[in-house]
């Protein structure tokens, strides 16, 4: 039995998954679980209340691509860990064409700085043809397309391929564009740590305002590009979580959860906060040291959902 969690509503959901048992849940993308496959590495996005599952090649398929990206004493020291432990370390966006084909990339970690597509109709994995931005300091995916965050606070974007998949004729690398710069961010403006947050379908670069890092600033991707600095007292009523991916959350979902405020780690690292956005003062989200633990028990519905912004924790 697997237990979902609408971050709008609040409203619990119980489905019977028996296919978790030999999945890996690779990342959400848009509310959908995308899955890998025990036996034979495929990827499947699932839809989990109707039950309906879109097919997409086997991991398997990109292992002939990686290999030759690297010499062989790399190759050994991704041997030593494995190949799948690389893999599983994506961030995954979808988009839908009216045709009813899904297209699918796959953003890796800075050890394999490529990005992977294949739609519904291909039998392979393609990686581009260019390297993704590194060293970089986020990954985002929305409405089909990812950002990337640079650590000169960059902002990049990857539009999904143009290609029709077919399945007698694999995709071309380069039919994938690549990425497109749309922002640059003042380095003066904002301070780590940084994330990328997605809140009401706006990109959001949420950050510290000194050294000191007790204050949290946001800032609209779309403000940046017009070269607009004016830090957000409002995220719509909404409660951010941010840690190695972001989550935003109604405030109406949870009677608990504070309006316009941010959930992280305080600057402390002693606890886990709340930043109020229009007071711009802190207050303890959770008892317990979240890094440090144990968590005293029964475990808080902000304990489950900051776990949530961590593989770690899957």
């Amino acid at each position: 039995m697997v237990r979902f969690f609408n971050l709008r509503t609040g409203a619990f959901a119980a489905v019977c998954l028996p296919l978790f048992r030999d999945h890996f849940a690779l990342d959400s993308v848009d509310g959908l679980p995308l899955l890998q496959r025990d036996d034979d590495m495929a990827v499947r996005l699932l839809h989990p209340f109707t039950g309906e599952i879109v097919e997409l090649p086997s991991l398997a398929t990109l292992m002939p691509q990686l290999k030759a990206l690297f010499n062989p004493f790399d190759i050994a020291q991704i041997k030593e860990k494995g190949f799948l432990c690389y893999l599983r370390k994506v961030c995954a966006a979808v988009s839908y064409s009216p045709d009813g084909v899904v297209t699918a990339m796959l953003a890796f970690n800075d050890m394999l700085p490529r990005v992977a597509f294949a739609t519904s109709e291909d039998r392979q994995w393609t990686l581009s043809s260019w390297e993704a931005q590194r060293p970089r300091t986020g990954i985002l995916a929305l409405k089909g397309k990812l950002y990337f965050l640079t650590t000169r606070l960059q902002f990049f974007v990857v539009d999904p391929p143009q290609h029709v998949g077919k399945k007698c004729s694999p995709p071309s690398s380069s039919s994938l564009p690549p990425p497109k710069m749309i922002a640059v961010c003042p380095l003066d403006k904002i301070r780590a740590p940084l994330f990328l947050a997605e809140c009401d379908s706006e990109v959001l670069l949420v950050g510290r305002t000194d050294e000191s890092r007790m204050h949290v600033i946001i800032y609209k991707l779309a403000d940046i590009i017009l070269g607009r600095f004016i830090p957000l007292k409002s995220i719509g009523g909404n409660s951010l979580f941010t840690w190695k991916r972001s989550i935003c959350v109604s405030s109406d979902a949870h009677p608990t959860f504070s309006r316009d405020t941010v959930v992280c780690l305080h600057p402390s690292f002693k606890y886990l906060g709340q930043y109020h956005l229009r007071s711009r003062s802190w207050s303890t989200a959770t008892d317990g040291h979240f890094l440090r633990g144990p968590i005293p028990s029964p475990y808080t519905l902000i304990h489950h959902i900051y776990t949530c912004c961590d593989r770690h924790y899957w």
